[in-house]
């Protein structure tokens, strides 16, 4: 549902944590709310994390009752202005030095750890790995929730030279919608995420930041992998309920754009995958639904009964197909400066501190590359969609003025910039 500052995790997590809306979740650090993992530790299970935390201490020591290790927001490599940013096709940064992604000299990714160099997502899995070994081998008969957060693909795209080999550049083909510079101030164009690669955005460019992207990417494929071997070994697969999640996407060139501050697809249609009991095998939907229907969800696939205070749905009725659909339309905002709304074809976006207005049909449209805001035969959509805009607005308090949307249903002051030109 989006986050009111650039560290979108913290908001995400927060949002897991509570199964409440973005702007009702007690703050990044959740006061006043029951949490997911307490939740179902109060009610018999043994639960542990791992990974990345980014918000505070005290959530933590709350939301679970034994804590492996953790790292925080992001695993710094070098300083803004060094030479991990700003980076070309040569790879070359601003300061003359050569940065390389399976470098473990250049820290980020790469953990010391007990006198050795490991890759972070290494570091995470291995620790659940150990843990879920440790619970069986003690007999501990509590069902367990293990919370296994990693770092990647979060910058610095880190990987082993194997994975980084597997995608040379060139290979890599863009999608359609890879521009040199936002068309227009979205609110988030000079943050730390954009300066990562050079303006405008080139080809080769791209292509670096996509390569070392899928290298970061397959190297955490294959941790996960070895998590679910383990559960094999253990012999209980089948009775485990395996979520699999992100809290945003990157950009990595589309939109001219390289971090997740923005309500494009590509930041925000995140992947999520379940399997175990109560979950069909081999189905997939494209209905639309919020990440943090996971609390409710879980809690009622395993009999834990959720507070009152969660606000999203279970997926439970799309699960035992009992309604293909739990909502009209979805929400998404990023700061003041942006909101979303859409449904199952169009999608609004709406900039209201430029008085930006964009309008996708996702189905004819799927790159998001022609504003059909300013489209007289749309006129009859885009009342709807800010309708609806307004409605999400109010029931999930969000902060923004509802004035600031004044005029949006006829375009009064508002601008309709186009994605590309022509």
């Amino acid at each position: 549902m989006g986050s009111e500052h650039g560290a979108v995790c913290m908001p995400s997590r927060a949002m897991l944590l509570t199964g409440r809306h973005l702007w009702r979740r007690g703050g990044d650090n959740c006061e006043g709310h029951p949490l997911w993992g307490e939740t179902f530790g109060a009610q018999g299970y043994a639960t542990y994390v791992t990974g990345k935390w980014h918000n505070g201490p005290a959530a933590l020591e709350r939301a679970f009752q034994q804590i492996g290790p953790t790292g925080g927001g992001m695993l710094h490599s070098t300083s803004m202005g060094e030479d991990g940013y700003d980076r070309g096709a040569d790879r070359i940064g601003v300061l003359g030095g050569e940065w390389l992604p399976d470098d473990p000299a250049r820290a980020g990714h790469w953990l010391e750890v007990d006198g050795e160099i490991i890759h972070s997502s290494n570091r995470w899995a291995e620790a659940a790995m150990d843990w879920l070994r440790a619970h069986a081998a003690d007999g501990d008969e509590r069902p367990f929730f293990v919370h296994l957060a990693f770092h990647a693909p979060h910058d610095p795209r880190q990987a082993p030279t194997r994975w980084v080999e597997a995608y040379p550049p060139e290979t890599m083909e863009p999608p359609p919608n890879v521009l040199p510079e936002h068309p227009f101030d979205q609110g988030a164009l000079r943050i730390r995420d954009e300066v990562l690669a050079p303006f405008p955005r080139d080809d080769g460019a791209v292509r670096l930041h996509m390569a070392e992207y899928a290298a970061i990417v397959s190297h955490l494929d294959e941790q996960i992998g070895r998590v679910l071997d383990t559960l094999d070994a253990l012999d209980v697969t089948d009775e485990t309920l395996i979520v699999f999640t992100a809290d945003h996407g990157l950009a990595v060139g589309q939109h001219g754009l390289l971090g997740k501050q923005n309500l494009y697809e590509h930041s925000t249609r995140v992947s999520l995958v379940l399997a175990g009991p109560g979950v069909p095998a081999g189905e997939r939907t494209d209905t639309l639904v919020h990440l943090h229907s996971l609390f409710a969800t879980t809690g009622e696939l395993t009999g834990v009964e959720v507070p009152s205070s969660v606000d999203a749905p279970s997926l439970g009725p799309l699960l035992r197909g009992e309604t293909d659909s739990l909502h009209d339309t979805i929400y998404a905002a990023y700061a003041r400066t942006q909101r979303m709304v859409r449904d199952a074809r169009y999608k609004l976006i709406v900039y209201p501190q430029v008085k930006q207005v964009q309008l996708f049909d996702l189905r004819e449209d799927p790159f998001e590359m022609r504003n059909l805001a300013g489209d007289g035969e749309q006129g009859e959509t885009l009342r709807r969609l800010v309708d609806d805009l307004r409605g999400w607005m109010e029931r999930t308090e969000d902060p923004l003025e509802l004035e600031s949307l004044d005029g949006l249903e006829e375009l009064e002051g508002w601008e309709v910039t186009p994605v590309v030109e022509g």
